[in-house]
């Protein structure tokens, strides 16, 4: 395929490559037959991913810091699912500590399962994000992530409630950024990739405040 002169220069990442970088392959490895077993009793992903697919959404998870400084300290997730992408963050940043706000009853247990298996360090709390960070301090964690959740201001709002002075919120799509800031982090950088084709551009907004 042809690329344009204004494409050429978007960098395109191999998922094995990414994995092996962060030292997480074997580990995301199991971690996705976890996923794969738990699939046939109840939805965690469609039926219809591969193991190929949750390769590169593992991957992908990663991206950001690609771009951004890795994470340290404590993060957050809003509605990750099947774990994407705060596990495989966790998986490849083990001092890390995550919070993950996950509402789906049977995906949170199956998170918490997966924290405590690999040891790894937060909780996982039931309950939705807007209602769920009214317990908990504000300014007190260095990275939020959102993947699958569409943001809005209130979303938005509560995300920088939580980040430090200095925190970024990573929102794993591009964002359509109004001019009158009413969304609240008014800072937003975009990057854009491709990850193991160069069919389709991906982007990543980082938010900060």
């Amino acid at each position: 395929m042809l690329l344009s002169q204004e494409t050429s220069n978007i960098p395109l990442f191999r998922s094995e490559n990414i994995l092996e970088k962060y030292g997480s392959a074997g580990a995301v490895a199991d971690f996705l037959e976890e996923i794969q077993a738990t699939n046939t009793r109840f939805n965690l992903v469609s039926r219809e991913t591969s193991h190929p697919d949750l390769v590169g959404m593992a991957a992908d998870s990663l991206i950001p810091f690609e771009f951004i400084d890795r994470p340290s300290g404590r993060i957050f997730d809003i509605g990750p699912g099947a774990g994407f992408p705060s596990l495989i963050i966790l998986l490849s940043f083990p001092e890390v500590e995550g919070i993950l706000f996950e509402r789906t009853l049977k995906k949170a247990g199956f998170l918490a399962g997966i924290m405590r298996k690999f040891n790894l360090g937060g909780k996982v709390i039931p309950e939705d994000f807007l209602g769920a960070i009214k317990g908990i301090p504000s300014a007190s964690f260095n990275y939020g992530f959102m993947k699958y959740i569409r943001p809005d201001q209130k979303l938005l709002l509560g995300a920088q409630s939580l980040l430090l002075p200095h925190g970024q919120f990573v929102y794993y799509s591009h964002f359509n950024h109004s001019g009158d800031n009413k969304m609240g982090m008014h800072k937003c950088r975009s990057y854009q990739y491709y990850l193991d084709n160069s069919e389709r551009v991906r982007t990543i907004c980082v938010f900060s405040r």
